[in-house]
């Protein structure tokens, strides 16, 4: 792969790649915090609504566009589509990506929202039952009283109108999260430790609520020309038909062993997921952690893969025993992103945009080139390559650091172009 120097001391980088350090902060979920609706409820591993207004200002779209994010996590890209009245549609295989999603891009009726806080609030008093279903992870996570009280306060939101069920749902399991002994950490979360809190939790849900109706004040429906919807689906299967889509902006997860099916564990359990459920939905998931499986129903559109040079010579150097397992996973994982590409190549119409956010890694001191490779299988299936903005460089791990030494790491957007 051919490099360009540039100017100072940063490191080279291909040819047709140009660097947006400008847009350091947007690779990351910081501004999410206090931005209106995108704080209902953000994943750590997100990128700004910045990038998104980025890549949609750099592409200059005409007329009514739809946009696609087959990867919508908490529907950044969506929630960027309904402020600039456009259509966005959007795929998870997590229910609590797809929940969270929909619920950011909805229409609310703040009236009828703050009568069903109070009713929810007023109908779950006094009752102490734990859900049958409770597991052993959430008794740890939550005391007796906490998680009998929680477990009142969700049956009381589902029996509120089907309108405002999704937002109330959203606010309980931000309040959830405040008392939750299990704290995401990276790929996984670590268990703390705390006094029972069950007496704070109606006043914790009452603020989360308000806090989500503050953003809603003074606000109109915006004039939407076309659909804006968030489904169940998987990126490498998409459930729409050729040609119809204008442009995609997406950042499927990163392979660097998070699995989030883990970091959000408790959330989906507090959904009504049992664990076998979750262990499904974990092996079902885009190979970017050690556990997900191969699917035989996506087989068939593996059989045009071919594997690319550099990234066979890379995974090579990872064949020692004790790395089998991350050699599965990047293997899978390149598997996973062509079938995510060639779906997208075929959804989207010609002369069709698409945006990748990827993150480069390094697994025992060798360097995965993610951007340059989802490039290579871009070209693979029949995109042509635009460019590619270098957004941030972040070191790798304390451990791999501490073995092998520093070297950034490149997280990049890749565009593509769906020939004419």
């Amino acid at each position: 792969m051919n490099g360009s120097t540039n100017a100072g001391s940063l490191p080279i980088i291909p040819t047709s790649f140009e660097y947006r350090l400008d847009l350091a902060r947007a690779a990351t979920s910081r501004d999410l915090r206090l931005a209106p609706r995108h704080r209902w409820f953000h994943f750590a591993h997100s990128y700004s609504p910045l990038l998104v207004h980025e890549v949609l200002d750099s592409w200059q779209l005409t007329g009514y566009p739809l946009v696609l994010d087959p990867f919508v996590g908490a529907g950044t890209t969506l929630l960027v589509c309904r402020e600039r009245y456009i259509g966005g549609l959007g795929f998870d295989l997590s229910p609590l990506a797809t929940l969270v999603a929909s619920v950011k891009i909805a229409e609310h009726d703040p009236a009828e929202l703050r009568v069903c806080v109070q009713s929810a609030c007023r109908d779950s008093r006094g009752a102490d039952a734990i859900p049958a279903w409770s597991s052993p992870r959430l008794k740890r996570a939550f005391t007796v009283r906490e998680l009998a009280r929680l477990w009142a306060l969700g049956q009381a939101i589902s029996r509120q109108p089907n309108a405002v069920r999704g937002f109330l749902t959203v606010a309980w399991l931000r309040t959830a999260c405040t008392l939750s002994r299990a704290l995401a950490d990276g790929g996984w979360f670590r268990w703390t430790e705390g006094p029972d809190r069950s007496h704070t939790i109606l006043a914790a849900f009452t603020s989360q609520a308000s806090l989500m109706l503050q953003d809603l004040a003074g606000t109109t429906p915006p004039s939407q020309t076309g659909v804006l919807e968030v489904r169940i689906g998987d990126a490498r299967a998409l459930d729409v038909r050729p040609n119809r889509v204008d442009a995609v902006i997406t950042s499927p997860p990163y392979p660097n062993r998070h699995d989030y099916t883990r970091v959000f564990h408790i959330e989906l359990l507090l959904l009504g997921l049992s664990e076998h459920e979750i262990t499904e939905l974990r092996y079902r998931s885009l190979r970017s952690h050690v556990e997900a499986r191969p699917l035989a129903a996506l087989s068939s559109g593996l059989e045009s893969f071919t594997v690319p040079h550099s990234l066979n010579s890379l995974l090579t150097q990872l064949s020692s025993c004790t790395r089998k397992r991350v050699q599965r996973m990047l293997w899978g994982y390149f598997e996973d992103l062509y079938l995510t590409l060639r779906e997208s190549y075929r959804v989207l119409k010609p002369g069709g945009r698409a945006a990748f956010v990827v993150g480069n890694v390094r697994h025992a001191g060798v360097l995965i080139p993610v951007d340059e490779l989802l490039q290579t299988l871009g070209e693979q299936v029949g995109f042509c390559h635009h460019r590619t903005w270098v957004i941030r460089l972040r070191g790798n791990s304390a451990q791999q650091m501490g073995r092998f030494g520093r070297e950034p790491l490149r997280e990049s957007v890749v565009m593509l172009r769906k020939p004419r």
